[in-house]
């Protein structure tokens, strides 16, 4: 099974990566931002992920 982890310079996405007995694509900021489309099917056609793991967040809670 092959996992994509958004958010995956984050420190949960870290240890949610060591701890999964599957092969983890990551994707983060700048290389592909949630919010560019393209950018997002892109890297999920390279991936062809089985599961995703959602840990993409904004830590300004204000500006978010």
């Amino acid at each position: 099974m092959k996992a994509l982890i958004t958010g995956s310079n984050g420190s949960c996405a870290h240890y949610l990566a060591r701890e999964l007995a599957v092969e983890v694509a990551g994707m983060a900021r700048p290389e592909c931002d949630l919010t560019n489309f393209e950018a997002v099917f892109s890297t999920l056609d390279q991936a062809r992920p089985e599961v995703i793991y959602h840990l993409a967040a904004d830590a300004n809670v204000r500006g978010s």
